[in-house]
């Protein structure tokens, strides 16, 4: 089994740090540094973590993001969050928490079923195209929009 995976440009482990409790303290900011040192190349975090903390303790840890890890975040996790107005604050604070001018990777936490997805993913490109976000994601997909959107990439 390999332990990289190539996302674009860019090989990232397979294996990634989750930081869904992760708080910010000096013993985590320390934390995050010596697990980019020992080599994990992908962490893990959303918008709504810990209320922004795991954000600003990765922003606090690794300002700049070096070279060849991978910070994926989310946004749009609750009903309505996937509007693009809605989006376009979570991305802005995201970037800020995080203390960086271009998301590594960025994921659409979930579908919003009160928003097309076509919107939703519009924001997220608006961003790419401007260089603030460098790759895309959606998490957390049902069947039927799984199916739905490799039917739209590759029907």
């Amino acid at each position: 089994m390999t332990t990289m995976l190539r996302l674009g440009d860019v090989e990232v482990g397979r294996i990634g740090l989750g930081t869904n409790r992760l708080k910010n303290t000096p013993e985590n900011v320390a934390f995050i540094r010596d697990a980019v040192e020992a080599g994990v190349s992908h962490i893990d975090t959303a918008y709504l973590y810990t209320r922004g903390e795991s954000e600003e303790t990765i922003g606090a840890a690794l300002n700049p993001i070096p070279e060849g890890v991978i910070v994926a975040t989310k946004g749009g996790y609750k009903r309505g969050e996937g509007r693009p107005e809605v989006l376009r604050s979570q991305i802005e604070e995201s970037l800020r928490r995080l203390r960086t001018e271009a998301i590594p990777l960025y994921y659409l936490h979930r579908v919003d079923p009160q928003t097309p997805l076509e919107a939703s993913l519009g924001v997220i490109a608006e961003y790419r195209d401007r260089g603030r976000i460098r790759h895309v994601g959606i998490s957390d997909l049902d069947r039927w929009v799984a199916a739905t959107v490799g039917a739209l990439k590759y029907g």
